[in-house]
Order: C-alpha cells, then structure tokens, then sequence
C-alpha cells in the first residue's frame, strides 16, 4: 500500500473534521483546516497501565496528501485541536508514519468531546 491509496481509502471511509492548528507565537490566530480523516475508539486492548490511553479516547488518521492539499501549516502535534461532529478534542500525541521513505500517515490520539 502507498500514500495515494491511503488517501484514498481515508477519503472514501473518513468523515469531514476540523484540525485546529494552535498558534505558534505569543499573539498569533488559530488556523483551522477541514480535512477528511478516519475517527476511531481504541481497542480494549490498548487500556493497559502505562499505555496513556485512557477510557473514551481516540484515535484520528489523516493522509498526509489530503493535509498538504487543504493547506495545513504542518502536520499536527500536542496542544493543536480537532473539531468533530461539533465538539472539540485535544491531540495527546502525533507521529508520523511513512511508506516506502515517503510521508504517508499521522495517527493521533485525542481526548475529550
């Protein structure tokens, strides 16, 4: 599988949320970006002691594809917000995933809402 058939599926089965990218400087504006992004719970599994992932949490995948093409100041990181469905998220952590050395995939967890 590659980042365009990522994209693809993300787009085809995601749903539309708002990334609200937190201001980098004293004073500075959010910046909301509409993206298309795959909204999960966390498998039982995954509440472990020492995991952080807590009951109620999620996870948000987006293709790097459809963050560059909706105009995203860079990928999202702790602090940045998601809106979904109307209610808003924080973004526990972020990472990166790439594909044959090319970025493909950010997989965040997000808590509240």
């Amino acid at each position: 599988m590659d980042g365009a058939r990522i994209a693809l599926l993300i787009a085809r089965h995601g749903q539309a949320v708002t990334l609200r990218f937190a201001p980098d400087a004293v004073g500075g504006a959010w910046f909301d970006v509409p993206v298309v992004a795959h909204v999960m719970g966390y498998a039982a599994q995954a509440l472990v002691d020492g995991s952080g992932v807590q009951q109620g949490d999620r996870q948000l995948r987006v293709s790097r594809a459809a963050l560059d093409a909706a105009g995203a100041p860079r990928v999202p990181r702790v602090n940045d917000r998601v809106v979904i469905g109307g209610e808003t998220a924080a973004i526990l952590s972020a990472e990166a995933r790439a594909l044959r050395g090319a970025p493909a995939l950010i997989v965040c967890q997000l808590r509240g809402a």
